[in-house]
Formats: structure tokens, sequence, C-alpha cells
């Protein structure tokens, strides 16, 4: 061979080291020298029955003739590149006599291998868990850091409010102080009144008194959030750029007075009132779509109010009128279905005063989306709009005229189901209890379908109230897959589940209005089993059980002690 392919066939062949080894009681001491190598190219492993050292070219390596203890087991490098191997021995007080067995055992060898693989793995896990575990302990501690910074913060945001607010009473007072001195009488000399002499009477005029803040209605008072924005001066507040606007919309400026308004909500975003008005200036100017942002952000606004407000006429008034403004906004911008639907709620918001002018407005929509063929023919036929007469009555709480309709549609038609629905709440609030009862056991039996159904798709224990019974399913080769069907038929009757929904709470109503505080309890349970994240309906749900516990603790004082020895 010439020098160049022996050269080449060398330098792909690992070159062997020199070693020394001893052995004590307890370990195994090994050297492997190693010349003019870097320590970091260095790799050295071990095994509980063999070991390698690797350094290319060189490669040294050894089938241990007993086991050693890889976790207690080190090694070493020197700075001229000798490896000190350093192995435990398991057995300790055994003298190996010599470093490798007498003859080599591959299988031996590849299983210490896999041992040694498994132990790296689970050491790796191990490490990896420990880190998760320390990531979601500093999140945690982030997370109480974070929570004491905000608390720190928002106190002194209160402090500063507070002082805020005592500069501004105090200057308020300054004014007004201010004010009355300027609005004194300075008294002035009577002079004779046929006196010859020529004199000279200095008359003061009153000074216009200084800017002051724009008056301010309870209406807005009682919906107005304070604002984090610190005016600048009486001219940089809301409530100024609000007045303002009024007078350029009074004047016909509506671009104006949308500016007005928007730099209004800048310095307030709750500012109630500016965004009501922008939203008919928007209106005014066809600017349709920005109107509908507009309106439907009052609403949002209108609809996160406390409960407890809910029911006053300023709010039906609110709600009434961003209800009709959008459905002027979608019929402008001829979404008549979105439309008829906005100009029904503003119906059942509003009030005797302005419910001709809103029925007049639906009239039109109706003929309009009559004559483009958007309306079938049960939705303009006489039974839908005595239904929506009906509906309306009930919105302004004239329960007994809205029945009589109610019955009227139902005899035309006995399975309008939304009439019937509507006929419960208006027996409830008669207080006619048995009728709403029976009526509410009508609706129950005929979304049968739909509430075996949530019971095989596993909502609940249902059965029991409804009167089911397993006795025909117990043959499960019969069905394919009994909750996929009852999913597919929940899903294809989701109408179906909200009117046993009402139907049940209704139910419970009446039952609770006869006294029968189980069966009350019975049925807002499995309504709660329907909606179980309803807050609401989890409190009735309590307050029944309550209900029920203090009877039972009555019935069992008064109970006179029989059979008593």
């Amino acid at each position: 061979y010439s020098f160049c392919t022996l050269l080449a066939f060398l330098t792909q062949m690992p070159v062997s080291v020199d070693y020394q080894w001893e052995e004590t009681a307890t370990r195994i001491l090994i050297r492997v020298f190693l010349k003019h190598v870097k320590k970091v190219a260095i790799d050295v492993y071990i095994a509980d029955a063999y070991v390698k050292v690797n350094c290319a070219p060189f490669l040294w390596e050894a089938d241990l003739k007993h086991f050693i203890d890889v976790e207690k087991s080190r090694y070493g490098i020197e700075e001229n590149g000798t490896v000190r191997v350093s192995l435990v021995k398991v057995t300790e007080d055994l003298i190996w006599h010599q470093l490798k067995p007498d003859t080599v055992d591959k299988n031996k060898r590849e299983e210490s291998k896999k041992r040694a693989e498994q132990a790296y793995s689970s050491k790796m896990d191990l490490r990896e868990q420990q880190k998760v575990k320390e990531e979601k302990r500093f999140f945690s501690e982030h997370w109480e850091l974070e929570k004491q910074q905000r608390a720190v913060i928002e106190t002194k945001v209160k402090e500063e409010r507070e002082a805020v607010s005592k500069d501004l009473s105090i200057w308020g007072e300054s004014i007004k102080q201010e004010e009355t001195k300027q609005t004194q009488i300075i008294p002035v000399e009577e002079q004779p009144v046929r006196s010859m002499d020529t004199t000279t009477v200095t008359i003061d005029f009153t000074p216009a008194s200084q800017i002051s803040m724009p008056s301010r209605t309870r209406s807005d008072e009682e919906i107005y959030r304070r604002s984090r924005y610190k005016p600048k001066s009486l001219e940089d507040t809301p409530f100024f750029f609000k007045d303002r606007g009024d007078k350029q919309f009074k004047n016909k400026d509506l671009k104006g007075a949308i500016d007005s308004y928007s730099e209004a909500l800048k310095r307030d975003t709750c500012f109630l009132a500016a965004l009501t008005n922008r939203s008919v200036a928007y209106l005014q100017m066809h600017d349709y779509k920005r109107c509908i942002e507009d309106c439907t952000l009052t609403l949002n606004m209108l609809q996160s109010t406390p409960a407890s407000n809910t029911t006053g006429d300023r709010f039906r008034h609110g709600m009434m009128k961003a209800h009709s403004r959008r459905s002027a906004a979608y019929g402008w911008s001829e979404e008549y279905e979105k439309a008829l639907h906005d100009i029904q709620m503003a119906i059942g918001y509003g009030t005797e005063q302005n419910a001709e002018d809103l029925n007049k407005d639906m009239a039109m929509l109706k003929e309009k989306m009559k004559e483009l063929g958007l309306l079938t023919e049960f939705e303009i036929s006489d039974v839908a709009l005595k239904k929506g007469d009906a509906d309306r009555l009930v919105a302004t709480r004239k329960f007994q005229e809205a029945l009589t309709l109610y019955d009227a549609v139902i005899t035309e038609r006995e399975d309008y189901w939304d009439a019937v629905a509507n006929r419960v709440v208006c027996l409830l609030c008669l207080k006619r209890f048995k009728e709403a009862s029976s009526e509410c056991d009508r609706i129950i039996e005929r979304c049968q379908a739909v509430a075996a159904s949530l019971v095989d798709g596993g909502v609940g224990e249902m059965a029991a109230v409804l009167g089911d019974s397993d006795d025909d399913d117990d043959d499960e080769t019969n069905q394919l897959n009994p909750k996929r069907q009852a999913s597919n038929v929940i899903k294809q009757s989701t109408s179906h589940v909200y009117a046993l929904l009402k139907a049940y709470i209704r139910k419970g109503a009446a039952c609770a209005g006869l006294k029968d505080y189980r069966s009350a309890y019975e049925y807002h349970e499995l309504a709660l089993r329907i909606m179980p994240y309803d807050n609401d309906l989890r409190t009735d749900v309590e307050n029944f059980r309550q209900k029920l516990q203090m009877n039972n603790v009555i019935a069992a004082a008064t109970t006179k002690p029989q059979d008593l020895q």
C-alpha cells in the first residue's frame, strides 16, 4: 500500500492508549493516559459493568469483571490529559484480582448500557419535573407580588383622588366667596337734590364671573362613574365638551357636535349622555355604521347596571331610545330583520306616551319587509300580530289584558308554544298558580324527548322526576351509541332545551306559590342541572333547601312524642 492510503486507513481506526489500575476493599482506581488532547474533547462513559474513555482518535474501553455503583462513581481529568476514574464496588471486600473478565460477554455490555440509559432518562425526567415545579412556584410568588403592588397602587390612587376632591371643594368655596365679594353693592354718597355743584359719580359695574363648570343633571349623576382623568382646567372637563356639543347640535353643526362628544368620551369613556347624543348625531349625518356601534355600546353599558336599577323608568327609557335608534340605523342600512328585532325591543321597553310612534314605525317596517318578501305568511298573520300585542302588554305589566289575548291566540292555534310559555308568565304574575302549573306540565310533556336525551347524555338524574323508565332499554345491543344519539337530538332541538329550562323554573315558582316547597326545590334543581353555572338559579335552589330544612325542624318540634317508655 502507498503511504497516503495507509495513513487514511490508520486515521479511521481508534488508537489504543495505556492505562493503570489498582483496587482497594471498596474501590477500583483507573488511570488512562491521553497525551496532547484538550480536556473539553474527552468523553467518559460509566455503566454498572462497562467503562469507556473516548477522545478521537484515542479510545479505551473495558468490560468490568464485577458490578459497580454508578451513582457513587466519579472521574476527573488532569491538565496533562490523564483521566482518573474512581469506581465504587457494589460488593465490598470483594477482591477482583483483574479488571476485565477472561471472556467478553457482549449481552452483559448491552444490558449495562441500557440500564445506564434508563437511569439517565429517569434523572432527566426528574430534573424536568423539578423545573416545572420551580416555574409554578416562581409564577405564584410573582402573582402575589403583583397583587401587593396593585394594592399599593390602588391605595395611592385613592389617596390622590381624595386629595384632588378636597382641593376642588376648597377651590369651589374660594370661588363662591370671591363672587360674593364682587357682587356686594358699593354705597354712593347722596348728593343734594338742587345742588348746583358739578359732581362726578363713579359707577363700578359688577365684573363677569369666572367661567364655571357646566351644570350636571341628576340623571347623569346617577350613572356617571368618576373618571381617573385629571382636567387641567375647567375647559378640559368632559362636562364642558358635552355642553358644547349640545349647543352645536342645536345649531345644526353635527360635525362639530360629534367632535365635542368624542372629546368628552376621551376624558370619560363611561359618559353615557355624551355617547347617546353622539349616536343621534351620527344617525342624522347618515353614518349608520358608527350609529349602530354607539347604540350597541350604550346597550352594553345599560345592561351592566345593577339589577336593582333595571326596573326604573330611567333605565327603561334609555333602553327604548337605544333600541329605537339602532333600529332606524339598521333600517336605513337595509338590514331589516335586525331593525325589526330592535323596534320590537323598543316597544317592549316603551311606555304609553311613545307607544303610538313606535307602533307606526314597526308597521312601516313590516310593510317594507312584506314588499321585499322578507316576512313569512305566519309572521304577518293575525295570530302573530295578536301575540305581539300581548307581548307588549306584558312588557307594560298589563298581565290581565295580555292573558286575554294569549287565550285568543291559543284558541286559534293550540300548538303556538311561545304564546303558551308567555301565558304562564301572566298566570304567575296574577297568582293563578294551579293553572300555571298545569300549563308547565304541558310544556314539559311536549319536551319529553329532549329531557330523555339530556338524561342519556349524562346531565343529572332527571328520570326520577320526569317519570322515565329504563325497563325497555336494557338491551344495549339495540342502540348503536346512546350518548351520541342523545347529543344529536339535543343539537337538533336547542329551542326545546331552552323551553324545558324555562318550564322547570316556572313550574318551581308555581309550586312555591302553592306552598309545595319540595316540588319547587326538585324542579329548580332540574333547571340547575341544565345550567349549572347560573348563580341566581343556584341561590334559588339553596333558598328552597333551607326552607325545607326549616319546615322539617318545625314539624319535628311540634310533633308530640309517642310510645315513650
